[in-house]
């Protein structure tokens, strides 16, 4: 059995991420699968989250846990595993860190929309969010279009500060500018992506630069 940890998962090629995404909007186009609805169960504050899917040759089961406290005990809030498996004859095949696989999907989700509704002439973009989100999406809209200036916001100066050290050190020859007014970066940028709880009011502020593509990543929780 195949385990791939947080580095391993980092180090996959983009483009074989977003192809396997492409892949399985495919899926479920065709309805080519089975996927009962997300599971909640609580304990006090705490939730753990079950999403198993079903499809002809594999099934898979994502668990996620959501501890607010974990922070202070130096751990991540959210955290899970992925689970990979033969739907024949049932046999594990991966074990994978769940948020580093959420992490690149999710960027690779975003990377699709921008492949296929942005023009390749775009050349600046705006990012509303410095954490993990922030940084896939940032790293698969840089591998799909070559943005020259991004501008970067985030509540957190030194998360921006971190995270434009990341961006800069495999896309060296974007001009990352981080600013503390997001009107500034909506009215700059021709893509422009929300990657956190409720930063802004994005599609108000879309308005502003109409014919601009906008990204709200949601929320883990429903409401």
């Amino acid at each position: 059995m195949l385990y791939l940890n947080k580095h391993a998962i980092q180090q996959m090629d983009q483009q074989m991420i977003q192809t396997a995404v492409e892949q399985a909007y495919r899926l479920v186009l065709n309805k080519n699968y089975t996927m009962p609805d997300r599971m909640h169960v609580t304990d006090h504050q705490n939730t753990l989250l079950f999403m198993p899917c079903f499809s002809e040759n594999f099934f898979a089961a994502k668990l996620v846990w959501v501890f607010p406290e974990a922070r202070q005990h130096g751990q991540p809030a959210v955290n899970g595993l992925v689970v990979l498996s033969d739907a024949v004859s049932g046999h594990a095949l991966a074990i994978m860190d769940g948020a580093a696989i959420t992490a690149q999907r999710t960027g690779a989700v975003g990377g699709l929309a921008v492949k296929l509704l942005t023009p390749k002439t775009v050349t600046t973009a705006g990012v509303l969010g410095a954490g993990v989100q922030g940084l896939s999406q940032t790293r698969y809209l840089l591998f799909n279009r070559n943005i020259q200036t991004l501008y970067l916001y985030d509540l957190n100066q030194e998360a921006a500060k971190a995270m434009r050290r990341n961006i800069k050190q495999e896309f060296m020859d974007v001009d990352v500018v981080i600013t503390d007014d997001p009107d500034q970066l909506v009215e700059a940028s021709r893509v422009i992506i929300a990657a956190g709880m409720a930063l802004f009011d994005l599609t108000a502020a879309a308005a502003i630069y109409q014919g601009a593509l906008e990204k709200n990543i949601g929320q883990l929780l429903d409401g």
